[in-house]
């Protein structure tokens, strides 16, 4: 199955509309930023809203209905073995050759084709996983947004209603917020500390600019200086990659698909 199927079924069964595979993530994109506005609304007059709609939970429904739908749709996939880890012998060779050893692996993939694997021990589900809805962090999105209810929290936020005090912390990823934030902090010091970096089947987009802007921070505040292995990059891939590492030794590898 095509990777972006579930995406597909989730925004059709969101929107009502059928979109092309090329054009899923940027869709999705698009979603995200709508719902990004509305929590940002939802936290300057959390009282209006609640007024006019009845309750927070009722003014995000859509965020909601849509990352379950997603949740479950690549949750489904994987569990019925639709979705599998791409696979080369000529990469894994290669990867084997210039990292046979403590290899972390970091990911913003929904599925769980990696987090079930038996081959890698060690892998951050960066931006969360199928089948923990809350948990799922949208391109366009950013895992360290939520971090905005740590400082309302620091500043002395109190919100006396229980319910809506829990409608809040739902806003904010609820259970995941603060494991989430772990794992990106985590990330961030594998990168800081790995002397090799090999990126396969990670596009450069602006939707997943929370992986750049991390590699960037990396590359600038690490004290080791680092090799990136860049597998089968386009163009683009290479441009970002000489922007964001212009002061690390680049390998671009090209396999066979």
């Amino acid at each position: 199955m095509n990777g972006t199927m579930p995406l597909l079924r989730a925004i059709k069964e969101a929107t009502g509309k059928e979109v092309a595979s090329g054009a899923a993530a940027s869709i999705c994109a698009v979603l995200a930023q709508n719902y990004k506005n509305k929590k940002l609304f939802a936290m300057k007059d959390l009282i209006e809203v609640i007024d006019n709609v009845g309750s927070l939970d009722a003014y995000l429904a859509d965020y909601y209905d849509f990352k379950s739908s997603l949740s479950n749709q690549y949750f489904e996939a994987s569990q019925k073995m639709e979705l599998s880890l791409r696979q080369s012998k000529s990469v894994d060779s290669y990867i084997d050759y210039v990292a046979p050893q403590n290899i972390g692996v970091i990911t913003t993939n929904w599925d769980t084709c990696l987090w079930e694997s038996k081959n890698f021990e060690n892998v951050i589900q960066l931006h969360g996983i199928a089948g923990q809805p809350e948990s799922i962090v949208l391109p366009g999105e950013f895992a360290s947004d939520e971090d905005i209810a740590e400082i309302l929290e620091s500043q002395g936020l109190v919100i006396e209603d229980e319910l809506i005090r829990s409608q809040v912390q739902r806003m904010f990823r609820g259970d995941f917020r603060r494991p989430l934030s772990a794992a990106l902090v985590t990330a961030g010091s594998w990168l800081r500390n790995a002397q090799t970096i090999i990126v396969w089947g990670h596009a450069f987009h602006p939707y997943d600019s929370e992986v750049c802007s991390l590699a960037w921070e990396v590359s600038r505040t690490a004290k080791k200086s680092k090799n990136l292995i860049v597998i089968n990059p386009s163009e683009q891939d290479r441009e970002v990659c000489r922007f964001l590492f212009s002061s690390t030794k680049i390998e671009y590898k090209e396999f066979e698909s």
